[in-house]
């Protein structure tokens, strides 16, 4: 995979509106100076974060997740769930990225921890369908554009097995 293709964006366009309810919150990971060039090391990263929530949240957590690159070509990832956001929740997210995902081990007064434990990078959502999230993070093409020394890109997204419609609504 190469780029963030119409079919994999149409089909995370349908994961959004028919899944988006069951989304409360978003958390951004990234990175702080060094970072991955390789897309093998982001979702690996992406994984352990992910193993460390459901040990954390519980094993049928919604989540899903969404790769973009920032303008000095680093991956960042939106990361959605349904927990609740509060400054307990933030920290431990916080933390498991930082030192579970990212294996720093010395103290947690890094920038990059400082930054995930801010309050702006952990949002609460309150809306009943995945339309804003479709406009706001989706549709940011821009964001998708893979640069030039990046390699092995993989997936731009991925969800787990629980986003999926709930008809009963």
């Amino acid at each position: 995979i190469f780029e963030f293709s119409d079919s994999s964006r149409r089909h995370l366009l349908e994961v959004c509106r028919e899944c988006g309810h069951k989304i409360r919150s978003q958390f951004c990971l990234t990175y702080h100076t060094d970072f991955p060039l390789d897309g093998r090391e982001v979702k690996a990263d992406v994984a352990r974060f992910e193993r460390q929530v459901k040990r954390c949240f519980g094993q049928d957590t919604p989540m899903l997740w969404v790769l973009e690159f920032q303008k000095r070509g680093a991956p960042h990832i939106h990361f959605f769930s349904d927990i609740e956001p509060n400054p307990f929740n933030r920290r431990t997210l916080s933390i498991l990225w930082v030192k579970h995902a990212l294996g720093y081990t010395q103290s947690l007064d890094i920038p990059t921890f400082r930054f995930h434990d801010h309050v702006k990078n952990f949002q609460g959502w309150t809306m009943k369908s995945g339309q804003y999230l479709v406009k706001e993070y989706i549709n940011k093409i821009e964001q998708k554009e893979v640069p030039e020394n990046f390699q092995n890109v993989g997936r731009f997204w991925a969800a787990t097995r629980n986003m999926k419609p709930d008809y009963e609504i």
